[in-house]
């Protein structure tokens, strides 16, 4: 069972909590949630643990943040603001090549981080509940790993190094030829080796430039 530690909890012989104190409530609340269900899932936790790992009371969450069903949500939307990360590009200074290799090196290591996987399996398993998370989910995406990969593909054809027409569209077929099948083995448990990691972004990114990289 996962156990978070707070200094001070709810209702504490310390006296009231401060405007300060009260004001991180939510936060602390949907924190200790995001621990709670990635370590053990949605169904297996309770708002009862929630509530004495936060130290609060079940009527708090519940005046603060609602039911369990809205603790999902403020959790994964949390995970996915913590997605949103400027991924490594190195700039013009290295082949297209190495470029690309690096950027999709960098995606694959945000992508395998365990609150990343751990928000890929509360959406599989439980976002059915939340459509509008799954478009949420999307949207952060387009605007994070594609339009980074977008960016470096759009520079490349303007540094004429690069010939490409329809570049979001080869962002995100490039994105997902990076990520499906080393998240689909983390996610069954049987995750990659670096260095296999590492060669599969290589194949990914020369079947990308396959006919893109301008001839001498």
């Amino acid at each position: 069972m996962v156990r978070t530690q707070h200094p001070k909890a709810e209702g504490s012989k310390l006296g009231r909590p401060t405007k300060d104190d009260a004001d991180q409530l939510p936060h602390r609340i949907v924190e200790t949630a995001k621990q709670l269900m990635l370590a053990q899932g949605f169904e297996a936790t309770s708002l009862n643990q929630i509530a004495v790992a936060a130290g609060v009371t079940k009527r708090t969450i519940y005046l603060k943040l609602g039911d369990k069903d809205a603790l999902l949500v403020e959790v994964i939307e949390s995970l996915l603001t913590g997605a949103r990360v400027t991924l490594e590009d190195p700039g013009p200074d290295v082949s297209p090549t190495e470029r690309l290799i690096t950027f999709g090196n960098s995606l694959v290591r945000l992508a395998l981080r365990p609150e990343i996987m751990g928000l890929f399996r509360l959406l599989i398993t439980d976002g059915w509940r939340f459509p509008h998370l799954a478009e949420l989910a999307g949207t952060v995406r387009s605007k994070s790993s594609e339009a980074q990969l977008a960016e470096i593909l759009r520079d490349e054809v303007a540094r004429g190094r690069l010939r490409m027409d329809d570049i979001d569209r080869n962002a995100r077929l490039a994105t997902v030829m990076i990520l499906f099948d080393p998240q689909r083995a983390a996610l069954i448990g049987a995750p990659w080796p670096p260095e296999k990691c590492e060669d599969w972004v290589r194949s990914a990114v020369a079947l990308l430039l396959n006919g893109a990289i301008t001839p001498p």
